[in-house]
């Protein structure tokens, strides 16, 4: 039996292996899935480039593996450089990561990263996640007794600003 799915007809075969690659992407890989949609990379550039407009600075990146040894792959990542002073240290401190989602099980996966973030990455102080199909930002930072979750807060203390007014 075949499936229409918007322009494509799938087997049931091929919509299981569609669904364990996409499982074993989020659960091997603890960071990105792959291909993903176009609002989600549109909302992405656009905080980008409104970052580097703002704040005239460099220090982000997007869909980085943020170190060699962790597989951890922020969708942006706010980041300041440290000295070398040995092959042991990681070039970069991560101060704050953004993941954008669109539905509960990316938001689910996105949150099981920024706690991994948190435990991997002392540097780290704050972590967002925006869900654009609910428009609804969560903040996460650390705090005296590990992380604090605060649904529906885009207010970054890093930054100084609200992280929606960087989406226009």
């Amino acid at each position: 039996m075949k499936k229409q799915i918007e322009d494509f007809t799938y087997t049931e075969e091929e919509l299981r292996r569609i669904a364990l690659v996409t499982d074993r992407d989020y659960i091997e890989g603890l960071g990105m899935a792959s291909n993903n949609t176009s609002t989600h990379q549109v909302i992405q550039t656009d905080i980008v480039q409104n970052y580097l407009v703002k704040f005239g600075r460099r220090d982000i990146l997007t869909e980085t593996k943020l170190s060699d040894e962790i597989k951890i792959t922020p969708d942006i990542s706010i980041w300041e450089r440290i000295e070398r002073k040995g092959k042991e240290l990681t070039p970069i401190n991560v101060l704050l990561t953004i993941e954008i989602t669109h539905n509960i099980r990316n938001d689910r996966y996105s949150e099981r990263n920024v706690y991994a973030s948190f435990k991997c990455f002392p540097s780290l102080q704050e972590s967002f996640i925006y869900n654009y199909d609910k428009d609804v930002w969560v903040r996460y930072r650390r705090a005296n007794k590990g992380v604090e979750k605060e649904a529906g807060k885009d207010f970054s203390r890093l930054l100084g600003c609200y992280l929606h007014t960087l989406q226009k």
